[in-house]
Formats: C-alpha cells, structure tokens, sequence
C-alpha cells in the first residue's frame, strides 16, 4: 500500500511538469549544437537550475558543461550524480514536426571539419580529421578498402593534455561494461590509457 502511495505521488509530480518538459525536448530539436558548442543550451540549462534555488550552479565545466549542486539535509559525505549529454548534430530534419530542427548541416561551420573513418574498423585505426580539405590528424592501420563513412567532427574535451572518451560494450541489448579511455591524440587509438569503470 505504501509503494502504491509513492508511486502515485511520482505520477502526479511527473503530470505536474510534463508540459514543460515537452516544451524543452522540443526546443532542444529544434535548436541543435555540436559538442563544445553548446552556448545557448548550456544557457537555458543553467537558467533553469539557478531558477529551483540549488545549493550552487557551476557553469563552463569543460567547456560549456552545467552542473547543478544540491545538498542534502544528513551528515556523511555520500553523492549522488546524475549526468546527460546536451549536444546534438544539426542535419536536414524531414520529419515534419512543426519543431523540426532549423539548423542543418549546410548551415553549421563543424561539417565542414569530418571525420573520415572506415566501415569496419577499431581502436580508431585509418580514422581521418580534415579540416577544409586538409589532413589535420590520422591514425594508420588495415582498414578502408571496404569504404568509409563521414561524420561531423565533435571534438573530445581535453584535460592536462589528454583527450577522455567514455567507451561502453553492448552484446545484443544488453549493456556489459563502461571505461574510461585517454589519448594525447584526438583519435583514441589503441596505446590509450585505458580503466575499466564497470564490467557486468
């Protein structure tokens, strides 16, 4: 009975807010940036949070990151953190929606920076940066003769001169594992560091 009860007040808190959020999910389509761009959503993020009357708001973590502290009422140091990406890639949106995104790939300055990476690869083997026209970064290997694809470069963040990426495994539709991977290149090859976070 009492599960019942909590599980009917969170509904309720959900109902209470969804509108809005709906509002924010659609804007947010509406309004894509690349990673490291993020100016006007990192904004309307950290409005947002300074507007609930948290403990703290911190914002340019990592370049436009926000993070929202909220302290709680018991002793101990224990924390509880809950993360989400706020980039998007701007491409021609057919969908129709009358939120549909306003800012193509024709239109944003990063596409014309791809990445060039091969249909079959690993460990960032035969992978290309290039910046209008030119070669600005590779890593050699085997790979390319079964074709390549290109994508919008999205730059990695970079602390004491290392490049972080979060790697996860996925065996059919299960998530197996979570590390943590830092090059001083911007294409993570296979001589990064690399830490297991988590291996079910």
């Amino acid at each position: 009975m009492a599960d019942s009860a909590v599980y009917s007040q969170l509904d309720a808190a959900a109902d209470a807010v969804a509108a809005q959020v709906i509002a924010w999910r659609q804007h947010l389509h509406q309004n894509p940036e690349l990673s490291n761009r993020e100016v006007n959503t990192a904004a309307l993020i950290s409005d947002h949070l300074g507007s609930l009357g948290l403990d703290e708001v911190r914002t340019g973590i990592a370049g436009h990151g926000v993070v929202g502290v909220l302290k709680g009422g018991q002793p101990g140091d224990r924390v509880i953190a809950l993360r989400a990406d706020i980039d998007a890639l701007p491409v021609t949106d057919e969908c129709g929606a009358p939120y549909a995104s306003t800012v193509t790939g024709s239109s944003n300055e990063s596409l014309a920076r791809p990445v060039r990476k091969p249909l079959y690869s690993r460990e960032g083997a035969n992978v290309t940066l290039v910046s209008s026209g030119t070669t600005i970064e590779q890593q050699p290997g085997p790979y390319g003769s079964e074709g390549f694809i290109r994508q919008a470069f999205a730059p990695l963040p970079r602390f004491a001169e290392q490049h972080p990426v979060i790697g996860s495994w996925i065996v059919g539709d299960r998530a197996c594992g979570l590390s943590i991977r830092e090059d001083a290149n911007p294409i993570t090859g296979n001589t990064s560091r690399f830490l297991p976070h988590a291996i079910l």
